[in-house]
């Protein structure tokens, strides 16, 4: 579980019209309380939307962050709800959880399909009742917080394919935002490796002055980043420490970049184009060509399956 207070929501920074479109909704959806369903593919930012989201309803509590692979059965109570002390062997003081922490502020559920039936039908309850009772405790304590929830795919088709109850999807609403990927945010490559370069220096006490080669530049923005913002992080910060990390100015050129970066094709990947355009028509194809619920399945904004006409993805003639 993590809490946080989140810095300006204005200091993201993006050209992406996909994710221009998901700032505006933050903002059209921060004023009112009922629940926010971020959608979009893994480490694509969606904590981060929900930081913003949480600021700008300025809300005096804190954002609290719990993954749905965390809330087992057996620790289901203990997570959201905390325990008094004595409320069972080893409890020797008392624990706050999951609503207590974020009075007033925001849960964020993570990874809603990795919850199973019985937590989300406990969570439902939960939710419906806005009141708790720690572990230990007698008496109930109201809930404050005002829930998010973050998943890859859309509340019906996890529901379609068994992963969320519908009883708990018709709970979550329709205020939903889809967080594109970094596929879906070329333009916005070259400042966001800028940023985490400068900000990974800062960090370690070094002066934030980066460049980048535009030969490295060219491979970052190049190359399809399956696991989005999380793999340009790393792949970045990698790239600093293999550039000389205690050096004042850093320059960071293709020789600082891991193989699979500069020769995708070669380190076992695959080229932004080729991924998506093979990703896209295969679903394509699976849905009959509806552009709409393959754009709803992949976590992609419509105009980026739009591109692609029948000829594409037309099912092969048998001879």
């Amino acid at each position: 579980m993590q809490s946080s207070r989140s810095p300006n929501p204005t200091a993201i920074e993006s050209s992406s019209p996909a994710m221009q479109l998901a700032l505006e909704f933050c903002r059209l959806y921060a004023p009112i309380d009922r629940a926010v369903v971020f959608v979009g593919p893994v480490g694509a930012g969606k904590t981060t939307l929900a930081r913003c989201l949480h600021d700008l309803s300025g809300r005096p509590g804190d954002l609290v962050a719990v993954s749905g692979g965390e809330m087992i059965e057996s620790l289901f109570s203990d997570t959201l709800f905390g325990h008094q002390a004595g409320a069972f062997t080893g409890a020797t003081g008392s624990r706050p959880g999951v609503f207590e922490r974020a009075k007033r502020g925001t849960v964020l559920f993570d990874d809603l399909h990795l919850m199973s039936g019985h937590v989300q039908a406990a969570l439902l309850r939960t939710l419906e009742d806005r009141h708790y009772l720690p572990l230990g405790g007698s008496t109930d304590r109201p809930i404050s917080s005002r829930e998010v929830f973050a998943a890859t795919e859309f509340p019906n088709a996890l529901v379609d394919c068994g992963a969320l109850l519908p009883d708990l999807a018709s709970r979550l609403g329709e205020l939903i935002i889809e967080v594109p990927g970094l596929s879906e945010r070329v333009d916005d490559i070259p400042t966001l490796a800028r940023n985490v370069a400068e900000r990974f220096r800062s960090e370690h006490g070094l002066q934030p002055a980066v460049d980048f080669t535009e030969e490295a530049m060219e491979s970052l923005v190049n190359y399809s980043w399956p696991q989005n913002i999380r793999e340009l992080c790393r792949v970045v910060e990698r790239a600093v420490v293999h550039a000389g990390q205690n050096v004042e100015h850093v320059v960071i050129a293709r020789q600082h970049l891991p193989q699979r970066i500069l020769d995708p094709d070669k380190a076992g990947g695959s080229g932004r184009r080729r991924v998506n355009r093979d990703l896209v028509i295969k679903v394509l194809k699976d849905t009959g060509g509806n552009r709409s619920e393959t754009a709803r399945r992949l976590g992609y904004h419509r105009n980026t399956v739009s591109k692609y006409t029948p000829s594409d993805f037309r099912p092969e003639q048998g001879g």
